[in-house]
């Protein structure tokens, strides 16, 4: 095995071919006619010095005239012909083409019949039960024998017309020719900078039958360049829209005049993103690059067999899938047709939600055409007739029972019909691994060393796997990729398996080797549904779409496995909980040792550049770990093997986290092609330019792995320089084999490293060996406890030297420089209609300021303007994301109106600026923010404005909301959510509820998105609000809410002295006899108490007086003025000890039954009271959460 995910490259299209490309997609596109070779052409056959089609023109004529269907079905029958068809057309077609040139022979691959559609003869039948024939031709196989006519044909008026072509050897040959006018009675409009001269474009479409139009009136559409799609002051663009009339890309031109047919319109429209749905364009007949960016972006709709899937809305009222004996009644589908143009998905559920109701969810159609597909949501009353229900169904989708399937996993593919896609129960990564806004909080709330808490939340977080997957093209998110049953990984390695062998032993014609791939790949996708199938062509395609594919998909459900759900919160440290569950060790190798040395000398020496398209990128090491796999073999074990070698390995990042958990395991099958020529073995190389193809993942994620693993090769040792012809043998064997590449690394500078392990570090310098296949050396061991991984290394990959080359020499593109120009145009148009309030036209603005701006990206070199765009980049990025959410939330208005009231304050508060203790930084930065604005709003005029928002966080009970009430009882505002009442104060307690990264909810990304609305003022432009806001876990808050907050102060847990003041002022005037050396012996004994425990001592220790009272058995009269105001110069009773005059033994109850209750008095609070309080009464505020705040004040706050 090659111990990677081998990287797919896509062949760009005619309009990408002069770009220099930024992404590197996942399959080629393949023609679906790869049996068609190019001819010149030849002149039309003549009957009687007649062109044959303008002949046959008029025969159709003829015989439709006289002629009904019902004769022709019947003229088809008499020859054995099918009579079926869609419609009448399609019948009298198929009756005219026998008649006059023949009757057609069967499928020369298949034995099916042939039928004509469009340009092409096209075959009906299948190869298996799997796939259906994808012959096709322009010049098919015609029977030589005379056609038979039923006997009313001889009475028909055309008879002689009809005999004439009956005899084999009077017939014309018909063969059909490529249409070289695609564009024929077709009107085009062009507008904006595309990659070639509009001039251009005008002498193609001409040429190609059609015509340019300056306007967009009456056109069939409107071709403009991907970057003009979002101006909002093209009036061509607008005026198409108003017309509904098509704008499509530039592809549209060049892909029609390539494949020789006007390509569907659909497929190339630019604008659907601009509607609410979209017009539900299928993934695989998008352009790659927004396929890629629908696919990073898009949430995964089911996680696994117990995921009620989204569409369905049931998962927000509870739903669950429904489990009855032992079975969930959770279903997914597959099929790849290529003859039927079919890849599809279905998907159906019985999905139980609160107070027992079931209802059938049902949806099929293909990935990324959601409004067009088939779907239905249907309550049901009795659970065992949803049952039979359930089961029919899977049994028309399938051809087969559903129990045997479910409860056995016994299934028979039948011909045309789905196959169920075997979910496990569990969670897919990209559902539940780290979502983007949960990775700093779960590095920050890690025990392990920082950058061992980095590297596990890369491989614990959605990105890299997303990016995986939608490299592959296996990213449907309606279907759980990543939790599949081990049982359904099998049956695609055996498929794979059996597949190989046939194609590597077939000695069938050309035609029928054809036919066994498109079987092939039929049968993959259909397993392993992709959103971008294609044709297999060869054993490469094998390799990188089929079995390093499998591997990738193998290693990524190993992934799921380990990460479970991660969605939750990360205070309790789940990256370390991963790391345990991997059983291994990893640590960060010091920079200025030996080691790091060593492998950056070996990295340099022995790498190349990849090169993806016409860009080359370099490498450069960000940091190196030190590995300890307990799967595998120990250092201890590896040294004292024989003849062992330092080695590189290339990896996908996505495939880590199972090579740590288990090992490496040999590749999945034998075929000729570097990587898995050595059969059932694992593959390293001691280049590391090789190692880096595969540790390369996309240029929007250029950061990768490469591993250096030890590896023995035992004594004896098999050279080869091409594939070997028993590989099998060599497995047995278990002996190490080295394939000789056309490069190798310099002997002279190889070295020892320690423990006599080689490490063949040296210059590539050419090899004896230039025949070889293999362009490095490559390494094979054939059993994974030969092999110990050493080291990751991390790097990031560059481009270099790159030269923007111009698609057309007449200049459709300007230099690079003037990407930014332009970006910075577009800027300064979307902030202008941004503060005028029109976001529908900010937004595409924005977007398209942010396409330029990345175009920028990719070739500046000045580090300094580097770091600027980038920041204006992000920052414009956050804002057209939030607009983008406002435009979509606007209709749940009224949902986050009210959500937002219940957790907005709205009092006039009481309290004292002077209430407030022990937090004078914080108190110090309100009153600039608050009361000098408000009472001395001269000072605060140019560039010095006051600071408008804040965030408090601290330990609960700290006071944060105390002392919010107080800056507004200073300032004499009110809690106000409206900024129409300005000046106002927006406070909002626990925020974090509102605003934290994980289980977000639509009703809580609304609440979140209004809340950002009024921060940034989308709504309005008033500078005369200020943002107060509360929490209790800051970590836990959304990055994007933290940043809008000016300030983070941190309300600690109160000092000595803010102890002492707030016992006093929870006191308040209540009776005590506590003096100033009891407040202070208090505050002290209460260290590690926050306010809200101090209120709580006090207001337990005010009972006291109160249950001693309720206890007592002797009471006192008394007068004395230590008591209030209002109970002086009356009798009152109190309790007191037995010994002391006056006492009367007695009780409350007692006193009450006389009606004396009033006349009762309790005696005032004591230190003592105090104190027997605090013996049963403990600080709630642990020492690791203060760490949190303490760390969170660090990298992000301020003191208070």
């Amino acid at each position: 095995m090659q111990v990677h995910g081998s990287r797919s490259h896509s062949h760009p299209g005619d309009e990408e071919k002069k770009l220099i490309k930024t992404r590197k997609q996942k399959a080629e596109k393949q023609q679906d006619q790869h049996n068609q070779q190019s001819k010149k052409p030849k002149p039309e056959e003549t009957i009687n010095g007649e062109n044959a089609v303008t002949e046959f023109d008029r025969f159709r004529m003829t015989t439709s005239q006289h002629l009904s269907v019902q004769q022709m079905r019947e003229i088809l029958e008499a020859n054995n012909v099918d009579a079926s068809g869609p419609d009448d057309a399609t019948v009298v077609a198929r009756c005219q083409d026998m008649m006059f040139y023949g009757g057609l022979s069967e499928c020369p691959v298949c034995g099916g019949a042939l039928d004509c559609i469009g340009q092409y003869y096209t075959c009906n039948g299948s190869y298996s039960e799997w796939s259906t024939c994808t012959f096709t031709t322009r010049d098919p196989p015609r029977l030589d024998e005379p056609i038979k006519f039923p006997d009313f044909v001889k009475e028909s008026i055309i008879s002689d017309l009809l005999m004439k072509f009956q005899d084999p050897k009077g017939r014309p040959k018909r063969e059909l020719k490529a249409n070289d006018k695609p564009f024929s009675g077709m009107l085009v409009s062009l507008s904006g900078r595309l990659t070639h001269t509009h001039q251009y474009w005008k002498s193609k479409i001409e040429k190609h039958g059609g015509k340019v139009a300056n306007h967009v009136i009456g056109v069939t559409c409107l071709v403009v360049s991907p970057s003009e799609r979002d101006r909002g002051g093209s009036s061509k663009v607008t005026e198409a829209l108003e017309r509904g009339i098509p704008v499509v890309r530039e592809a549209w031109l060049s892909d029609s005049i390539e494949k020789q047919e006007p390509q569907p319109l659909d497929a190339y429209d630019v604008v659907s993103d601009l509607a609410v749905d979209g017009k539900g364009i299928p993934w695989d007949m998008q352009d790659p690059s927004q396929e890629a960016l629908e696919s990073l972006n898009a949430e995964i709709k089911m996680y696994g067999k117990r995921g009620v899937h989204k569409d369905s809305k049931l998962d927000k009222e509870g739903g669950v899938i429904l489990e009855k004996d032992g079975i969930l009644y959770n279903c997914a589908f597959s099929i790849s047709d290529r003859g039927r143009k079919l890849n599809e998905f279905c998907v159906m559920q019985l999905i139980m939600v609160p107070e027992n109701r079931l209802h059938l969810y049902f949806k099929k159609g293909k990935v990324g055409a959601d409004p067009r597909a088939e779907e239905r949501v249907e309550e049901r009353e009795n659970v065992d007739d949803a049952i039979k229900e359930f089961a029919k169904l899977f049994e028309e989708l399938t051809g087969n029972e559903f129990e045997p399937w479910e409860r056995e996993k016994k299934i028979q593919k039948k011909a045309q019909k789905f196959f169920p896609i075997d979910m496990d129960d569990g969670y897919d990564v990209r559902y539940g691994g780290l979502a983007l806004r949960q990775l700093g909080a779960a590095a920050a709330h890690c025990q392990l060393d920082p950058m061992v808490a980095n590297f596990m939340k890369v491989l614990c977080g959605q990105e890299i796997y997303r990016y995986a997957l939608m490299e592959l093209g296996h990213d449907a998110p309606d279907l759980p990729v990543a939790m599949l049953t081990d049982m359904h990984i099998k049956r695609c390695e055996e498929t794979l398996l059996e597949s190989i062998e046939k194609l590597m032993n077939t000695k069938e014609s050309e035609q029928k080797s054809d036919a066994l791939w498109s079987d092939f790949s039929q049968r993959w996708f259909t397993l392993l549904h992709s959103t971008r199938p294609f044709m297999f062509k060869d054993y490469q395609d094998l390799a990188e779409h089929a079995a390093s594919a499998l591997e990738t998909v193998r290693d990524i459900n190993v992934a799921s496995r380990i990460i479970e759900d991660m969605s939750g919160a990360t205070i309790d440290d789940p990256l370390f909980d991963r790391y345990k569950k991997l059983g291994c060790t990893i640590s960060p190798l010091e920079k200025e040792s030996d080691d790091y040395s060593m492998i950056l000398k070996y990295l340099e020496k022995t790498y190349e550049p990849v090169k993806v398209g016409e860009i080359s990128y370099g490498v450069s090491v960000e940091n190196i770990f030190q590995v300890e796999v307990s799967a595998g073999p120990s250092y201890n074990e590896i040294k004292k093997l024989p003849n062992k070698v330092l080695l590189w390995c290339g990896t996908r990042s996505s495939n880590l986290l199972r090579h740590l958990h288990k090992g490496f395991l040999p590749a999945i099958c034998t075929l000729p092609v570097s990587g898995y020529m050595f059969g059932r073995a694992i593959v390293c190389s001691d280049a590391a330019a090789e190692a880096a193809r595969f540790g390369y993942t996309a240029v929007d994620r250029s950061e990768g792995f490469l591993v250096l693993a030890v590896a023995s090769l035992g004594d004896e040792i098999t050279e080869v320089t091409s594939p070997p012809e028993d590989s099998k043998s060599l497995e047995d064997k278990k002996a190490g084999v080295m394939g000789l590449g056309r490069k190798k690394t310099d002997e002279k500078e190889h070295f020892v490293w320690k423990d006599d392990i080689k490490v063949p570090c040296g210059s590539l310098v050419a090899s004896e060996h230039k025949d070889s296949i293999l362009e490095f050396n490559e390494y094979a061991v054939y059993d994974p406890k030969q092999v110990s991984i050493r080291f990751l290394v991390g790097v990031k990959f560059e481009e270099q030297d790159v030269v923007y080359e111009e698609a057309d020499s007449a200049g459709a593109d300007a230099p690079v420089d003037n990407f930014k120009q332009q970006a910075i145009e577009y800027v300064k148009q979307a902030v202008q209609e941004d503060h005028a309030g029109n976001y529908a036209k900010a937004f595409p603005l924005y977007m398209n300021a942010l396409e330029y701006f990345k175009t920028h990206l990719k070739y500046e070199k000045d580090p300094k303007i580097l770091e600027a765009i980038t920041g204006k980049f992000n920052e414009y990025l956050q804002r057209a994301e939030e607009i983008r959410i406002v435009l979509d939330d606007r209709v749940a208005g009224p949902v986050v109106t009210s959500g937002l009231q219940s957790a907005i304050v709205g009092e006039k508060p009481d309290v004292k600026w002077s209430d407030v203790v022990g937090v004078e930084s914080a108190k110090q930065a309100l009153q600039e923010a608050v009361i000098l604005p408000i009472k001395f709003s001269q000072f605060f005029t140019g560039k010095r404005q006051p600071w408008r928002s804040f965030l408090l966080y601290g330990p609960p009970g700290t006071g944060k909301s105390y002392l919010a009430k107080a800056v507004a009882a200073e300032s004499g505002s009110t809690f106000f959510r409206a900024r129409e009442s300005a000046p106002s104060i927006i406070f909002i307690d626990e925020i974090d509820s509102l605003c934290g990264q994980l289980n977000e909810s639509g009703a809580s990304r609304s609440i979140k998105t209004e809340i950002l609305v009024q921060m940034q003022g989308v709504g309005a432009n008033d500078d005369k609000v200020l943002v107060l806001a509360a929490t209790n876990t800051p970590y836990s808050l959304d990055q994007a809410i933290r940043k809008r907050f000016d300030k983070c102060i941190y309300i600690p847990l109160p000092d000595l002295r803010a102890r002492q003041h707030i016992f006093k002022v929870h006191l308040g005037d209540t009776p005590s006899n506590l003096n100033e050396s009891d407040f202070e012996s208090l505050a002290r004994k209460t260290e590690g108490f926050s306010g809200s425990d101090i209120a709580v001592c006090v207001k337990d220790a005010l009972y006291e007086p109160l249950r001693k009272t309720q206890d007592a058995m002797f009471f006192v009269k008394k007068k004395d003025d230590f008591f209030p105001k209002e109970e002086k110069n009356k009798d009152l009773w109190v309790p007191c000890g037995p010994e002391q005059p006056g006492a009367v033994k007695t009780t409350m109850q007692e006193l009450a039954a006389k009606g004396l209750a009033e006349r009762i008095s309790i005696p005032p609070v004591t230190r003592t009271d105090f104190d027997k309080v605090l013996t049963r009464q403990k600080p709630t505020i642990s020492k690791s959460e203060l760490e949190v705040h303490e760390r969170f004040t660090k990298e992000f706050g301020e003191e208070g």
